[in-house]
């Protein structure tokens, strides 16, 4: 009876084990479960849990580019043909005998820097100043294979003074050097800086008068309006401001390349070039101010008419074309 007895506890303690060992494997098959199910696991939510076991990328979508319209297309298109047709322009007046008037005695007319100030009016100070320096580009060009030219050869001076636009040219113990660069480049790229900024202190003087004209209608009692003489008046006053804006930027980009080259003459080459011009040095500076009253003077008038009898027909055109499409 007691063996029966034992065997029997044996196997209910065995039936117990068995149960537990089940209830045990369930649990875990349900954890293990739980794990694998999205969204259910803390460490998958926690922030930086991704990026600390490197396990999981998240996914990003890739920036989307802006798309370019059919009239900004148009747009750039046009700017790149009018830069290309300046440049060519610039060319012709730098490589050629084009590019300066007939000597009126001592007064000497060049065109060279019409092109730089017309950039600068119509697309701004940046391509004005880009413009400037691909001018000077095409100077030192020139001044390094001046028996390349001549036209510049014609003038004998020429060749005794070429050491003073590029560094690669030299005259007895005189040579170029650095500042022979500063002074090719740098005053025609400020060229186009200085007129861009005055041309557009101008706009903004112009457009505060034009803004109190309006404001001046505006506050007329309601129903009335201006007679039609006042209004082509301040017609007329709006086309001189703009005529004005474009002659005094041009002068001022042109008066800027004539002062800034002959004083860096002075400063940098005063006494190689009294020797090379056969000139005392106390007269040096004399003589570069009567350049300034010969060359200078005459091409900043001839400036001053070129750019608003070019730039601002352009500018209307281009307004209208605007217009045009605006309405469609």
């Amino acid at each position: 009876m007691e063996n029966n007895e034992n065997k029997n506890n044996e196997r209910t303690e065995t039936a117990l084990q068995q149960s537990a060992q089940t209830e045990n494997g369930s649990a875990a098959v349900a954890k293990q479960d739980a794990a694998e199910t999205p969204g259910n696991d803390k460490t998958e939510n926690a922030p930086g849990a991704e990026a600390k076991s490197g396990e999981v990328k998240k996914y990003r979508r890739p920036a989307q580019r802006r798309t370019v319209t059919a009239q900004e297309r148009r747009k750039r298109t046009l700017f790149l043909v009018q830069l290309a047709l300046l440049v060519a322009i610039e060319a012709v007046f730098c490589f050629t005998p084009l590019g300066s008037l007939p000597a009126i005695g001592p007064i000497v007319m060049t065109f060279a820097m019409i092109p730089v100030i017309i950039s600068a009016i119509l697309f701004g100070t940046g391509v004005g100043t880009l413009m400037g320096f691909i001018t000077g580009v095409f100077s030192l060009i020139v001044w390094t294979f001046l028996e390349q030219f001549p036209f510049m050869t014609a003038n004998p001076i020429n060749t005794v003074i070429a050491f003073v636009w590029s560094p690669f040219r030299s005259f007895g113990e005189f040579h170029g050097n650095i500042w022979s660069l500063v002074i090719c480049l740098v005053p025609r790229a400020l060229t186009g800086t200085v007129t861009g900024m005055v041309y557009k202190g101008m706009c903004i003087v112009n457009q505060r008068k034009a803004n109190k004209a309006a404001a001046a209608v505006q506050n007329l009692p309601q129903g009335a309006a201006l007679p039609a003489a006042e209004i082509k008046k301040t017609d007329n006053k709006n086309r001189r401001r703009s005529i004005a804006a474009c002659a005094i930027a041009a002068v001022a980009g042109s008066l800027t390349n004539t002062v800034l080259v002959l004083g860096g003459i002075y400063l940098f080459f005063g006494q190689s070039y009294a020797v090379a011009v056969n000139t005392p040095y106390a007269m040096i500076l004399l003589a570069l101010c009567g350049t300034v009253l010969t060359n200078g003077v005459p091409e900043a008038v001839l400036a001053g008419i070129c750019a608003p009898a070019v730039c601002l027909p352009v500018k209307r055109f281009t307004s209208k074309q605007k217009g045009r499409k605006e309405a469609k």
